[in-house]
This record gives C-alpha cells, sequence and structure tokens, in this order.
C-alpha cells in the first residue's frame, strides 16, 4: 500500500525510524497511508484556506512571520520498510514572485534527490499539502501538524512542545 511521509518539524536529530508507539520519527516524518481521511482532510483545509496565508503573507504586518509551506515531492530513493510515494517538505522563507510562488527547502530530504536543502522550488498553489505563520506567539494554520499533535501520547506530545515550543492558534 503507498504511504506518504510528512515531516513535521524542520529538523530534529537523525534517525529514520519511528519507535513503537510514536507518531513521528526522531527526524520529524511521519508514515501516513494515502487514505488517511483524517490527514486527507487536513490537507483540503489548508488548500481551502491558501488565500489566508497569501493575503497575510503579502500585508507587510509584520506581528506575522516564520511563513512556511509543506509541499509535496515524488519518492525517488528506497525506504528500508516499504516504498512511499511522496515526502511531504516545510518551505521557508516563502516569496511571491511576479505572482508565482516560491519557497526554500528547510528540511534535509530523507526519500527524495529530486530537491536539496536550500534548493528554491516553485510552489503549484494546488499541490500544498500545508501552509502555517507564526502570529502573537501561536502557529497560525499548521493543519497535517495539529493532526499528528492530537495522535501523540502524552509524553511525544511533551517532548514535541518542549522542542519546539509551538502554541497553535486559532
Amino acid at each position: 500500500m503507498p504511504k506518504i511521509y510528512l515531516i513535521l518539524l524542520f529538523a530534529l536529530s537523525f534517525s529514520c525510524t519511528t519507535k513503537p508507539g510514536k507518531v513521528v520519527s526522531d527526524t520529524g516524518i511521519a508514515n501516513l497511508e494515502h487514505e488517511d481521511v483524517e490527514m486527507n482532510n487536513a490537507i483540503t483545509k489548508s488548500r481551502v484556506t491558501f488565500d489566508r496565508f497569501l493575503a497575510t503573507l503579502s500585508s507587510g504586518d509584520t506581528t506575522n512571520y516564520n511563513f512556511a509551506i509543506k509541499y509535496p515531492f515524488e519518492q525517488d530513493i528506497q525506504h528500508p520498510n516499504e516504498p512511499v510515494s511522496s515526502e511531504h517538505i516545510w518551505l521557508s522563507p516563502i516569496t511571491v514572485e511576479s505572482g508565482k510562488i516560491y519557497g526554500i527547502i528547510n528540511n534535509q530530504p530523507e526519500l527524495t534527490s529530486k530537491v536539496t536543502m536550500g534548493q528554491k522550488v516553485a510552489v503549484d498553489r494546488s499541490q500544498i499539502s500545508d501552509w502555517n505563520y507564526t502570529h502573537a506567539g501561536k502557529l497560525i494554520g499548521g493543519y497535517t501538524m495539529r493532526v499528528l499533535v492530537a495522535r501523540m501520547g502524552p509524553e511525544e506530545k511533551e517532548n514535541f512542545q518542549a522542542q519546539t515550543g509551538i502554541v497553535f492558534g486559532d
């Protein structure tokens, strides 16, 4: 069965496996089925609300910062457990140039050699899997992250919040 991988965080420590009972591996990767209804709903919500992200990005309001987009890239590196079809990677910073959206690869890709950390890529808005920014110390958007955090056990959630300091807003 094809899987997708979502990178939850910008980077943690180096490991390729998720420990039993953990939602996210030590590298920040979550291994998910394509048919994960809750995650697919979060991706749909991200796409439907993407205009909010773009409007805030272009507003010039400096109380909003850390703009990022999660974007899928085709897998071409064999995973030790089973094949997947895409790796979703965070892009940041985000720019809009001549009406086109661009982002910089902000994670070390684990399952694709098609992009590298620091590479600038064009974004097709219909393919994004998530977006977020920070306002008043709270993360706005981050719909796929919310699903993953909700699935974490108490210890994993506590460690996640201690490492990231993320507080979800709206």
